[in-house]
């Protein structure tokens, strides 16, 4: 899936995204904060006629979008905690022109999301826990590829928000302000999946699947 960190471009990008998502709430309505409590996951309040729901903001520059299994394979990390979904994406992952927002509520996201997670260990699919699945915005959700299982996103739920990408990106700033960080927190974050940058238990893991060893036989070493 796409490095939303490989090049600058791919940075303003994903911050457009983010913003334009942000924006479409409050013209539908709603008052919206980043949520205390979350860290540098992009979890929101969202609040309006008195009632605040929690949204978890995602973006995609390839049209899936993830969220990872926690690592005692009880749940979702942040999906669990937030009762609606808000996804940006663009139009196409070749040459995209427009970014279109959906807003799905999260209980369906999750119904969603187990179905793949089972559809996909039931194929003997490997899925790492930790990290993220990946479904699809505007694939239809179908038994086949297994790939499939639960996606269509996009198309059960219709954009609220279409914007070009011309007039997203001509409203964020230059390039190097764009991607200064936030907090030395954000730094360590993928902020698409939630999940760490670098997981050096989960290398352990991945490592001892491969070789089929014992993860307490495996050593990382790092010399700098």
């Amino acid at each position: 899936m796409t490095n939303v960190y490989a090049t600058p471009e791919k940075g303003l990008i994903r911050r457009g995204l983010v913003h334009f998502g942000v924006e479409t709430l409050r013209a539908q309505g709603y008052s919206v904060r980043r949520s205390p409590g979350h860290g540098a996951r992009q979890v929101y309040e969202a609040t309006k006629d008195g009632k605040t729901l929690l949204a978890a903001v995602r973006t995609s520059q390839d049209t899936w979008f993830a969220f990872p299994r926690l690592a005692d394979d009880s749940g979702w990390l942040t999906l669990d905690d937030v009762d609606w979904v808000l996804v940006a994406s663009v139009d196409t992952p070749h040459e995209p022109t427009q970014a279109h927002v959906h807003w799905m509520p999260a209980a369906d996201v999750r119904l969603r999301f187990d179905a793949a997670y089972r559809a996909r260990l039931a194929a003997g699919n490997v899925v790492p826990l930790g990290r993220g699945l990946w479904l699809s915005l505007y694939d239809r959700n179908a038994p086949s590829p297994v790939s499939h299982v639960g996606g269509g996103f996009g198309l059960d739920y219709p954009a609220i928000a279409t914007q070009s990408m011309t007039e997203i990106l001509a409203a964020m700033p230059e390039f190097e302000e764009a991607m200064a960080p936030e907090s030395i927190e954000a730094q360590t974050f993928d902020e698409e999946t939630d999940t760490p940058a670098f997981d050096l238990l989960e290398a352990k893991r991945m490592i001892a699947r491969a070789l089929n060893v014992p993860i307490e036989a495996v050593r990382i070493i790092i010399e700098v």
